[in-house]
């Protein structure tokens, strides 16, 4: 579990880096490629772009009567989604090899030539990010020039629209600025509209821009999706973001809130001296929490001391562990338990020494079937309507899937919508309810009518360990009943009624020193065993 929520932290922070990178800093404006300097003049300019069924635009530019001071060409095109690129000069292809191309929001191309002085060249392509879906309707805007560098003679555009084109007429525009002179809208129908210009200046920048209907244009899934939230509001973004995280986190408190009620101690309880069924602490831990937590190992290695199986040494710095008997009538899972154990001889007395520990990422499939024996002793017993196991795996897979995607959604948006920061609201928001549903894996199942009655019997038996009553037979439980007091969360209670009694040193606790009380041999023996329990339960690896 650690594992995952350490390489979902890093990913998590990698992302909020890419957010301040990307989207908080300002953008940088798009660099007018062309403006370097070029001198020289073009005598007429004409720009076919033609809207094709798929959404893209073919565009041709005829560049008639070019004459320059530099054996280079650099001429900018509005697209960055450029295909099927060609430049001939005076009818003659030029290679692409030849050509420099450095796509942006502007793209610009650098074309080696043969004349310097009266030579046409012809620029064709195809773009996919002329034509955009705006408002249910389709939208195009093209910048033709921006500072060319270059004095134009006179410049005409044709647009060619689909044949069921309609409200193109009503909605062309054009922006002819710095000095152009004499810019002018025809058309022809419909489907051909005409935009003419006189002289532009070295200076000056033109643009196009219509919006038509028409049924015959087929949007990819992107596009769609990009024109759904490019239009939608500030409200409507925040809107969009808020449902999942607050859904995740009103399931997760009805989760905890059911939890706390299934193990409140209730005034109606029947308090019972002595434990109500034979079963193992691990199980216990299981119906108690609902899942597997260190408590449930910590209480297994008590038990075990309980049982004849170990031996605790108090070396007075140092506890080490050891062995008494045969292991053949234990479970596997306790089996695996004291393996662990006895690779870990060296245990501190002081539990604040467990914090220093490093975490170990590193996971035993063997111990996770150790993990998994436990909750199918837990399903067979029927004390839930669900098998635990499976709940809580699939609870994190879609937990680590969410994130995931969210992770993506992220990179989709600094990509394609930079300009609308908040829309980093919705992947944020799945990576919090991704997170909560990570946490939720850990939420109690619900519990059958028979797990209810169980848990109810093993909280009046609490009830006894925590003290509600006067305790007057205290020969061996120290011991015997601390197991069930570990995973029932009332160990240092437990503890409490020994602390003013007559010493009491167990045979299985072996000690140098001339004098240990009960309470002192108690907190040493369930402190060792925390912080090994601590370290195996990282092996689970969920």
């Amino acid at each position: 579990m650690r594992g995952v929520f350490n390489i979902i932290k890093a990913v998590l922070f990698v992302a909020i880096f890419l957010c301040f990178i990307f989207v908080g800093s300002p953008k940088p404006k798009a660099q007018r490629t062309s403006s370097i300097y070029q001198g020289g003049s073009i005598e007429k300019l004409k720009v076919i772009i033609e809207v094709q069924k798929d959404s893209r635009v073919r565009v041709e530019e005829i560049i008639e009567g070019l004459s320059i001071s530099y054996p280079a060409f650099s001429w900018t095109i509005d697209s960055s989604d450029i295909k099927n690129l060609s430049v001939s000069e005076n009818g003659n292809i030029i290679p692409t090899s030849a050509l420099e191309v450095k796509k942006g929001d502007l793209s610009s191309i650098k074309i080696p030539l043969n004349y310097y002085s009266g030579t046409d060249v012809s620029i064709s392509f195809t773009a996919g990010d002329i034509l955009q879906l705006k408002n249910g309707s389709n939208f195009i805007k093209m910048i033709i020039f921006d500072s060319p560098i270059l004095d134009i003679g006179s410049t005409e555009i044709t647009l060619i629209l689909p044949d069921d084109a309609s409200d193109s007429i009503e909605n062309q525009r054009i922006y002819a600025i710095h000095g152009i002179e004499n810019a002018e809208i025809n058309n022809q129908g419909p489907t051909q509209l005409l935009y003419k210009t006189g002289y532009a200046p070295s200076t000056s920048s033109l643009s196009i821009e219509d919006a038509f209907e028409s049924s015959k244009i087929s949007y990819p899934l992107g596009k769609k999706i990009g024109s759904l939230f490019s239009s939608m509001g500030n409200l409507a973004l925040t809107l969009l973001a808020l449902p999942l995280p607050i859904a995740a986190l009103f399931i997760l408190f009805y989760f905890d809130i059911r939890f706390r009620n299934s193990v409140k101690i209730r005034r109606y309880l029947k308090m019972l001296k002595n434990p109500p069924d034979n079963i193992p602490p691990a199980l216990i831990n299981l119906l108690y929490e609902g899942d597997i937590t260190s408590s449930a190992i910590s209480a297994t290695i008590l038990d075990l001391i309980k049982r004849g199986y170990l031996l605790v040494v108090d070396k007075g710095e140092s506890i080490t562990f050891g062995r008494k008997g045969s292991d053949k009538d234990l479970m596997n899972y306790e089996k695996r338990i004291m393996d662990e154990l006895f690779k870990r001889q060296k245990i501190k007395t002081d539990i604040s020494e467990v914090k220093k520990l490093q975490e170990k990422e590193l996971i035993d499939p063997m111990f996770q079937k150790a993990y998994k024996e436990i909750y199918s002793l837990g399903s067979d017993k029927g004390y839930f309507t669900k098998n635990p196991y499976r709940t809580k795996i699939l609870h994190h897979f879609i937990g680590i899937l969410i994130f995931f995607l969210s992770i993506l959604f992220l990179i989709f948006i600094i990509i394609f919508f930079p300009n609308k920061p908040l829309l980093i609201l919705t992947p944020f928001s799945m990576t919090v309810a991704s997170l909560l549903i990570l946490y939720l894996a850990k939420i109690i199942p619900p519990r059958t009518p028979y797990g209810k009655q169980e848990i109810e019997r093993w909280l009046g038996f609490k009830k006894f360990l925590l003290g509600y009553k006067s305790i007057t037979d205290r020969e061996n439980l120290a011991i015997d009943y601390l197991p069930y007091a570990e995973v029932l969360g009332a160990t240092e209670e437990w503890i409490d009624h020994y602390r003013k009694l007559p010493t009491q040193v167990p045979s299985f606790y072996v000690s140098a020193a001339a004098y240990i009380s009960t309470e002192e041999w108690m907190i040493k023996t369930i402190n060792a065993a925390r912080e090994v329990s601590i370290e195996i339960e990282e092996l689970k690896g969920y």
